[in-house]
């Protein structure tokens, strides 16, 4: 049943979805929250020191002190190697004195590859309650955390939360101002297409009526039949004087005039 609850917890849609609307997975090292990492070390006598954000495959340091290479480089282990994953209860520290004698880490992989035998993490949660992860503290030898220990890095924690929560917010005011702003354009775009077409229709129309007044003027004949719909749509009043037939009487003919005219 552990296995399947954890398993759950990192996979879970909406922890993800939070864990991604940070922007901040693979990210360079950035100083704010370095300071803290390092003032972990320092306040709690740690070698090791992180800040983890556990994606579906990995776990990502978003800042990290004494973290031994290659992994300190690639600012990532596979989940294979992370207990941080386990910290998944929110208000709730992970204690391990020593992890070779553990139940459930005595075989991680993390033992061996990046020393770990002592860990102290503390759950970082979003406001709407999802963990992305940890502030950990790594001794590379078996070790007791006293009360003071937890309260520490419960208040480090709680920095690392309030970076992150800033960090979301100005990306999502960021992300609103574009959308804003990309609507605006579109709004834009769109008056000016609609002036371009009523200018054009307006252009249309003052050429038809143009058209028209010298068609009226014209000495020659000119009359327009529709064939689709069997019925005269424009004559001009030459067909009075040539022709001797008064426009209403072409009109009444319909299509009987065209043999008159051909």
């Amino acid at each position: 049943m552990e296995t399947t609850e954890l398993a759950n917890h990192v996979i879970d849609s909406e922890r993800l979805k939070a864990l991604h609307e940070t922007a901040l997975l693979d990210t360079p090292a950035e100083e704010g929250f370095d300071r803290l990492t390092r003032l972990a070390t320092r306040l709690l006598k740690a070698p090791v020191s992180l800040v983890t954000l556990i994606d579906s495959d990995r776990q990502f340091f978003k800042s990290s002190v004494g973290v031994p290479e290659p992994w300190q480089t690639l600012r990532e282990t596979p989940l294979s190697h992370s207990f941080c994953q386990h910290n998944r209860i929110p208000g709730h520290p992970l204690l391990i004195e020593d992890a070779r004698k553990h139940p459930v880490f005595k075989d991680n992989p993390a033992i061996r590859d990046l020393h770990v035998i002592a860990y102290l993490g503390i759950p970082l949660v979003t406001p709407d309650g999802y963990v992305l992860g940890s502030f950990c503290v790594i001794d590379s030898r078996p070790r007791s955390w006293n009360h003071d220990d937890i309260s520490v890095l419960e208040d480090l924690a709680g920095a690392v939360m309030s970076e992150i929560c800033l960090r979301t917010e100005i990306s999502e005011k960021k992300k609103a101002t574009g959308e804003r702003d990309e609507q605006l354009r579109l709004n834009e775009q769109l008056r000016r297409e609609v002036s371009a077409r009523e200018e054009a229709e307006q252009s249309l129309r003052e050429s038809e009526e143009f058209n028209r007044r010298i068609s009226r003027i014209l000495p020659s004949v000119l009359y327009i039949f529709d064939l689709s719909t069997r019925s005269t749509t424009f004559l001009n009043k030459a067909v009075n004087s040539v022709l001797e037939y008064s426009p209403e009487e072409v009109m009444s003919m319909g299509d009987a005039f065209l043999p008159s005219i051909m």
